[in-house]
């Protein structure tokens, strides 16, 4: 397809970026799809034991204006 080697290596690469963050998406749900908070639970305590970041978080739950407060009950959405 490319006769260039520099653009065959950068589509390569581009494709294995893209099947690499697939797998990083599949892995992310890991909690599923929602988590309730416990008490003591912060963002930062969520995204470790789920494997997302807090952006993802924030992103998925415009609702969350400060990410330093959740309270026990409350349900978040993963990614």
């Amino acid at each position: 397809m490319f006769r260039n080697p520099l653009f065959k290596s950068i589509d390569e690469l581009f494709t294995l970026l893209v099947m690499m963050a697939n797998t990083v998406s599949a892995l992310a749900s890991s909690c599923g799809d929602t988590v309730t908070v416990r008490t003591g639970d912060t963002l930062s305590h969520i995204t470790s034991r789920c494997g997302v970041t807090v952006n993802e978080i924030l992103r998925a739950n415009r609702n969350i204006t400060n990410p330093d407060l959740s309270h026990p009950g409350q349900i978040i959405r993963i990614g």
